[in-house]
């Protein structure tokens, strides 16, 4: 009655962080604005029906995002960072929405076989976030 859980169920949690994240990367704001502080009326969200309240659009994509979702993001790139290139490249590709038969013809490979390397990828994800969890709940219990 109880099993072992399906590979698909441990590895869906990761799938949706990366997910989450490649979206929240194509909300964020360009990188080539000012860094001096620059607010106007219009930022503010006053009188042309935008959010306001820390809440901006950005360019047509919809809204900022919000703290959470940054610190999914920064998550979900630190995982990345302890994977190996190829499989780096295969999960970020696959949570931006590539098809199979590019993110295959970018890399040289079959597409069954970047399919397992994606398998194999999140499998790894999975266990490096189950360990950066933990190490999180034992530094904050001290």
């Amino acid at each position: 009655m109880f099993g072992a859980p399906r590979a698909q169920d441990l590895l869906a949690p990761v799938k949706a962080l990366f997910d989450e994240a490649a979206q929240t990367l194509r909300r964020l704001p360009p990188a080539e604005r000012p860094q001096r502080a620059r607010i106007s009326w219009d930022d503010l969200g006053v009188g042309n029906g935008r959010p306001a309240g820390g809440q901006r659009e950005v360019q047509g994509r919809g809204l900022a995002p919000d703290a959470a979702q940054i610190s999914r993001l920064d998550l979900a790139l630190e995982i990345s960072l302890r994977l190996e290139p190829v499989h780096r490249r295969i999960i970020w590709a696959r949570a931006e929405g590539r098809l199979w038969k590019v993110i295959a013809g970018d890399l040289g490979l079959d597409r069954t076989t970047c399919w397992r390397h994606w398998q194999r990828a999140l499998g790894q994800a999975a266990l490096i976030h189950a360990l950066l969890v933990t190490e999180h709940r034992s530094r904050t219990r001290m």
